[in-house]
């Protein structure tokens, strides 16, 4: 009977715009058993949100902070706070400075299930997972629907930072980056970014680990873009770089990143360079 309800829900998962045939993102979610210490539900609430059509953003029953919560930037937040009931409180989630470019606090959607309905291991989970389901179709917004991933690379040698600079014409002109760009559809993020280092220096750059990533929202009199931004660190040998798409391109060194000016999405990870965190 619970399975075949569960079925049922997941059956009934769609998007707004999932009518087109296009495969619709999924929104990303952190639910959340307790807030101090801050821990995510236990694993059972993972695959109930994947039942639902949500994606969890980190990982189940542990310890978790504010800088995780604000780096994976959730779509949907769900307070289930042990033993309380329905009495979690949303304010301490929508006024957390921490959380302020979190896609769910900007939205608004931050939201309460009972904990028995979510904590207990049992057939109640049902009325928790369509809860969930609710919750989780507020997380499509239109900034959703629109959200670009970019991929860019990391390419070290001999201790210096390949580091590019807009054209002056080009929109934020003049600031600082690390070479890639936006995926193109069906692209994975390794293959996008080999294919955008081809582009702009002219390279064949072997991908490496994933080592950064954030959610960044870029406010504008048109009312902003969600971006997820993917860092990788790349090697590109001896091969000459050439200037296909800068201003400029220069190889940096780490001490000395601080005195470029860089887009404000890449300046966490610029910190974390220049200090050796990286």
């Amino acid at each position: 009977m619970m399975q075949r309800a569960l079925a049922e829900i997941a059956g009934g998962v769609n998007g707004p715009a999932g009518k087109s045939g296009r495969t619709m993102p999924r929104p990303r979610v952190y639910c959340e058993a307790w807030p101090n210490p801050r821990i995510s539900s236990p694993p059972w609430v993972a695959e109930l949100v994947h039942i639902a059509g949500g994606q969890p953003v980190l990982p189940a029953g542990e310890k978790v902070s504010d800088e995780q919560v604000a780096t994976a930037a959730p779509d949907v937040i769900v307070l289930a706070w042990a033993a309380t009931g329905g009495k979690s409180e949303p304010r301490r989630a929508l006024e957390n400075p921490a959380w302020r470019q979190v896609p769910a606090v900007r939205h608004g959607h931050v939201f309460v299930i009972r904990d028995e309905l979510l904590n207990t291991p049992a057939p109640v989970l049902v009325q928790g997972a369509r809860q969930l389901r609710r919750a989780i179709r507020a997380g499509y917004t239109p900034a959703l629907v629109r959200r670009k991933t970019v991929v860019a690379a990391v390419i070290e040698r001999e201790g210096r930072i390949l580091i590019c600079q807009r054209r002056s014409g080009d929109e934020l002109g003049l600031k600082w980056e690390f070479p890639g760009g936006k995926l193109e559809p069906g692209e994975t993020p390794e293959c996008g970014l080999a294919r955008e280092l081809r582009e702009e220096l002219g390279v064949g750059a072997k991908i490496g680990a994933e080592i950064y990533r954030r959610h960044f929202w870029y406010a504008s009199s048109a009312g902003g873009r969600d971006v997820d931004l993917l860092f990788f660190s790349a090697t590109i040998g001896e091969q000459r770089v050439e200037n296909l798409a800068f201003e400029q391109v220069v190889w940096a060194e780490r001490g000395s990143l601080r005195q470029y000016d860089f887009l404000p999405a890449d300046r966490e990870l610029v910190e974390r360079l220049a200090t050796g965190a990286e």
